[in-house]
This record gives structure tokens, sequence and C-alpha cells, in this order.
């Protein structure tokens, strides 16, 4: 797992490599990642747009951005937290994601928080 914190916002992202629903044999490997993000201030925010940044082995690059996170706009209390899992396709057994996601304080403030990069690696790549 890796973690980071962006003012009083932290965010921690845990990978895993998805053999059942990978191909190697036609490049195609599959990752899940479970997120957690967990509001250590004293105000609520609301998560509302997501941008990944991902590398797809050594040459391949590709971004990724949208509305919500998964179809979700959660508003996280102080002391709350929010969590989900999602999936990256690539199509080469090692990759590497970061990226951001766009939260507003009830001010109408805007806080860009941090999502710490995190290796994409099937595991027979490390033996």
């Amino acid at each position: 797992m890796v973690s980071s914190t962006t003012g009083s916002i932290e965010v921690r992202v845990q990978p895993e490599y998805k053999p059942e629903h990978s191909t190697p044999h036609s490049r195609g490997y599959v990752f899940a990642y479970h997120v957690c993000i967990i509001n250590h201030g004293q105000l609520p925010i609301r998560m509302t747009r997501r941008q990944w940044f991902i590398a797809d082995g050594p040459v391949i690059r590709r971004e990724v951005s949208g509305e919500g996170l998964v179809g979700e706009y959660p508003e996280i209390q102080p002391g709350g937290r929010h969590e989900y899992s999602s999936y990256c396709p690539i199509v080469n057994p090692l990759g590497r994601m970061h990226g951001y996601f766009l939260g507003h304080l009830p001010s109408g403030e805007k806080l860009r928080v941090e999502v710490p990069a995190f290796t994409l690696v099937a595991p027979f790549i490390l033996s």
C-alpha cells in the first residue's frame, strides 16, 4: 500500500494483479486498485473529479479523467473516509499510475488532492 497526504486529506492505494481477468498470451493484464480517502480535517470535502496518469510499460502513456469517483460524488465528513475499488487494464505486465482528485470545501474553495504513484506489476515479473 502507498499513501500521501494533501492538506488534511490522506489517500491510500492498494493495487492488486487480477490473473483471473488477465490474458498474458494476448498482452492483456488487469489490475484492481482499492482507494481509501480519509478526511483528517475540520471541514467536509466533496470529491467531484478524478485525473489518472497511466504508464503502461516503458513507452505507452495515457490519461483518464472524468466526473466523480466511479460514478459517485462522495462528501467525506471530518474524521470520515470513503473507499472504492476500480481497475486498470494495460498491455504490459508492468505499469504505474498516479493522479489527483478534485475536492470542494463548503466555502467553494477547490482542493487538488494528490494520489500517490503506485506500481502495477504482475507477480511473475518479480520471479
